[in-house]
């Protein structure tokens, strides 16, 4: 077994939540007789916030390649960047050992389902989503539906302020569920949620549409890779909802 490192950034609990994730997947293959190799560094610092929050993909980039250094210097043979926020950056680092994208875990999910239009749901900018964009092309995906501005960054605060931090009520589950109705009525026929907290929101919905966790499909690729095994012998986490060929919704709330 390959040792995989997992730089975070948006929280301490975003490398715990892969860690779990891989794991809780290695006892479900092999028993509790095997463990997995892992580093975790966490880069959650000002510097790295105020990058993001400024836009400067160059300084961004230059604190990932730092961190992703230091897990390879500690034993890592491939990285993989435990938040959707910081693809884009990483996507341009220049490393001596593979990167393993969450766009392309996604993407082949999506291939395998024959998904082609789909809604991206927790991204937190334009530049997030555009990349988000162009790497789904690659297979197949005709269509990303994304949410309105006003709507994005509605889950964004949601996220940071209350999903994160446990806390999920009525009115987030309601808001919540209201976005993802409106993608699907924009045409897309299958949700993607990049953020683990926003399935906190959805777990009391009947799913009108399937959805995939970004970071959950992230950690089996990453654990596949790290045992040699084929891609095709991946589970696809869903929730397919028996409603969903159904003329009318009846899991989602109004404004």
């Amino acid at each position: 077994m390959k040792s995989l490192g997992l730089l975070g950034a948006d929280s301490v609990d975003a490398t715990a939540v892969y860690g779990g994730l891989l794991a809780g997947e290695m006892r479900h293959r092999f028993g509790h007789g095997r463990n997995i190799r892992l580093v975790m560094l966490n880069l959650q610092t000002p510097e790295l916030a105020a990058a993001l929050t400024q836009q400067d993909f160059s300084a961004t980039g230059e604190l990932l390649s730092l961190g992703a250094k230091q897990l390879v210097t500690l034993g890592a043979t491939a990285v993989v960047v435990c938040t959707s926020r910081l693809q884009p950056a990483a996507a341009r680092l220049a490393l001596d050992v593979p990167l393993l994208s969450m766009t392309d875990a996604v993407g082949a999910a999506l291939q395998t389902l024959r998904l082609k239009r789909v809604g991206l749901v927790g991204a937190t900018s334009t530049n997030e989503e555009a990349h988000w964009r162009k790497c789904l092309a690659r297979y197949q995906v005709i269509d990303l539906f994304v949410p309105v501005l006003r709507d994005r960054e509605h889950l964004a605060y949601l996220t940071i302020e209350e999903l994160q931090q446990g806390v999920v009520n009525q009115t987030t589950r309601a808001d919540v569920g209201r976005i993802v109705y409106s993608l699907r009525q924009a045409g897309a026929r299958a949700i993607v949620l990049v953020s683990p907290a926003l399935g906190l929101a959805l777990s009391h919905h009947d799913p009108v549409l399937p959805v995939l966790d970004a970071t959950e499909l992230h950690a089996l690729a990453a654990l596949d890779w790290s045992l040699n095994a084929t891609a095709t012998s991946l589970p696809i986490p869903l929730r397919k909802s028996p409603r969903e060929k159904r003329p009318r919704n009846h899991a989602t709330t109004q404004d």
